[in-house]
């Protein structure tokens, strides 16, 4: 997952292109989310094509976000970012950053 990219009015996500050994077709989910855990996400982008996604910026704090990929066949796998928070909790393809 790469750093987001402010803009004017919003942030740009991107993350590296996902291959699948067997050729299947791939399809990534973008979640934005006030916590790690993604209980209750603020942006969820499903059936995404292009490691790329771009959203309005949200307002001052601290964000989560995550991308999963999905073969055509249901296997799915997470980013191989971490996340760890003040009580040493790790949250695997998981990575933060602050809006001002």
């Amino acid at each position: 997952l790469g750093d987001p990219k402010k803009t004017n009015d919003s942030y740009a996500f991107n993350w590296d292109i996902s291959y699948d050994l067997q050729g299947d077709e791939l399809h990534y989910t973008f979640e934005l989310a006030k916590n790690p855990l993604f209980s209750n996400p603020i942006v969820k982008l499903n059936g995404l094509s292009e490691p790329t996604v771009t959203v309005n910026k949200p307002l001052k704090g601290h964000y989560f976000w995550r991308v999963r990929v999905t073969d055509s066949r249901g296997n799915e796998m997470s980013a191989f970012d971490q996340y760890v928070d003040e009580d040493d909790t790790e949250y695997n393809g998981v990575r933060d950053f602050y809006t001002q």
